[in-house]
């Protein structure tokens, strides 16, 4: 089972407001999911853009993640795409599946 491949993950949530760039907030909760990097230049293609996937995160269906928040995992830090089925996979209310980008 992908359990128990699991680690820890910490997951800022972006806030935007007013003219700023936005500042990040720590999601509260204990969060665990594993991150596998993905081959060559995956993209995202919303609307006109598209954006590089670098990696995608497995976790469970309770784990909170929007558009652009900030995930850490084992140190690394990745942006929130996309996520893929968050009901879970092909209906199996499993797991879902999140798209990754590098955190700039």
């Amino acid at each position: 089972m992908l359990n128990n491949y699991y680690s820890p993950i910490i997951i800022y949530k972006k806030a935007v407001s007013g003219y700023s760039d936005g500042t990040y907030t720590l999601r509260s909760g204990n969060y665990t999911g594993f991150v596998q990097p993905l081959r060559g230049n995956e993209q995202y293609k919303s609307g006109k853009g598209g954006e590089d996937c670098t990696a995608i995160l497995y976790t469970g269906l309770n784990t909170v993640v929007e558009y652009l928040d900030k995930i850490i995992y084992k140190g690394q830090n990745y942006i929130a795409l996309y996520t893929l089925q968050p009901q879970g996979i092909s209906g199996t209310g499993h797991h879902k599946e999140i798209l990754l980008g590098a955190f700039k």
